[in-house]
């Protein structure tokens, strides 16, 4: 484990005091554990599949493929008339 030194506002460092009291356990700990979900969620928030930027190039098809696919595979199903 790593040390890291963190200057905090002397108002946030009596909420830590009082939270690590509360639950029995260390600032340090509570700090750790923030950090730890904090990172979780910013990577689930902003993460992408390994996958995504594997392939290079357009794959991209032109709207014109994409819309007329559409009409013979689910123009039926979907009931919309063409524009």
């Amino acid at each position: 484990m790593k040390k890291t030194t963190v200057y905090l506002p002397d108002e946030l460092d009596a909420w830590l005091e009082q939270l690590a009291r509360t639950k029995g356990t260390s600032k340090a700990e509570l700090i750790r554990e923030a950090l730890r979900r904090y990172v979780e969620t910013s990577g689930q928030l902003r993460g992408l599949p390994p996958s995504v930027g594997s392939v290079k190039g357009d794959l991209g098809l032109p709207s014109d493929e994409v819309k007329r696919w559409l009409r013979e595979h689910w123009a039926h199903d979907l009931e919309v008339s063409e524009p």
